[in-house]
């Protein structure tokens, strides 16, 4: 079998088994940049072998070079940390697996806010219309008339939130205290 093979033809086995060692690795850039070995071999063997270059052939690789290789530059930019204000990263240090690119886009759809007066984040019985983060200052949490106080940075109802039902609490936020809010709607969209 070795012994018919063109050296050309050795372009066609190293692309399949880029494309092979890469899916057999988890992770995106090391498996990108794997098929992007590929995609340059087999545009080589499909110029080069055939008597005729296969141009349909090497257009498409082409395509799904080019497509790759953007789909590698959006995961270097997620992946980016950039610069976060402080108060960022006392909400980004309580949620950390969330990838920098992820959490810039989540940071853009919060409003940030300080409590002029106790304000009303969750009503116990009630559906959640947003998510709150404490982040720095306190509240009351009141369930079934029993109080109790908190102290940010936290999240505030979250649990509503992700189980999509009604908050098990009040809570009220201290005035002086900073919050970042979402709207739910926001959040699922996102």
């Amino acid at each position: 079998m070795i012994e018919g093979w063109s050296p050309t033809a050795l372009f066609v086995h190293g692309a399949a088994l880029c494309y092979v060692l890469g899916f057999l690795v988890r992770e995106q850039l090391m498996l990108r940049g794997l098929m992007q070995v590929g995609c340059v071999f087999y545009i080589l063997y499909y110029f080069i072998h055939p008597d005729t270059p296969l141009w349909d052939a090497i257009a498409w690789t082409i395509v799904m070079f080019v497509a790759n290789a953007w789909t590698i530059m959006r995961i270097l930019k997620d992946r980016r940390v950039g610069v976060f204000d402080e108060e960022d990263l006392v909400v980004y240090g309580a949620i950390r697996h969330i990838a920098p690119g992820d959490f810039r886009r989540l940071m853009a759809k919060a409003e940030k806010g300080t409590a002029v007066s106790a304000m009303k984040l969750t009503d116990e019985g009630s559906g959640p219309d947003a998510l709150w983060f404490i982040i720095s200052g306190g509240a009351v949490l009141d369930k079934r008339g029993g109080r109790r106080p908190l102290e940010g940075p936290m999240f505030i109802g979250e649990i509503s939130y992700l189980l999509n039902q009604s908050a098990s609490a009040t809570v009220l936020l201290n005035a002086g205290s900073r919050y970042a809010v979402w709207s739910v709607e926001d959040l699922r969209r996102l």
